[in-house]
Formats: C-alpha cells, sequence, structure tokens
C-alpha cells in the first residue's frame, strides 16, 4: 500500500514540477511507514522503531493504551504503567 502511494506522490509531483516551483505530499497517519533512520519519518516528532522481526517502522509517540498498539514508541505493545491490558 505504501508503494502505491509513493508511486502516486512522485507522479503528482513530476507532472506538477514543470507548472510549480515545489510539490508538497501528505501521507495518511493511519498507515505504517517503513524507515530506516528517524530522518525517513519527516522529523519530530515522528521516530523510527524497531519491531522484534528487525523490520522498523514510523511512529508518533503518544501515551500508551491497551489497543494491541504500540503508542509510546517504545517497541513493546500495550506496556501501560497501570497493570497489565485485559
Amino acid at each position: 500500500m505504501k508503494a502505491t502511494y509513493l508511486s502516486l506522490a512522485l507522479v503528482l509531483c513530476g507532472v506538477l514540477f514543470g507548472t510549480t516551483s515545489g510539490c508538497a505530499v501528505d501521507f495518511p497517519d493511519e498507515l505504517p511507514y517503513a524507515c530506516e533512520d528517524a530522518s525517513d519519518c519527516g522529523g519530530a516528532p515522528h521516530v523510527c522503531v524497531s519491531l522484534a522481526d528487525g523490520r522498523k517502522y514510523c511512529c508518533k509517540p503518544e501515551p500508551e493504551q491497551c489497543n494491541k498498539l504500540d503508542d509510546d514508541c517504545n517497541g513493546v505493545v500495550d506496556d501501560v504503567s497501570d497493570g497489565p491490558c485485559r
């Protein structure tokens, strides 16, 4: 899915290149994006996080919740401070 958005963005930027001086593309926040380091994630507050299997993804740190996601971007899912998730 990411490749589709990236391809579309590149085509749109290519088309607009001749008519404008710049191009900005926004990607949906709910989609995961692969990264090698934090600079691939578009800057603060996003960070590049490693998963247990070695893959990396961009993440925007938020308070951890019991929702089967790594909200605080520390690589651990549902590690809430007030006890285990149910």
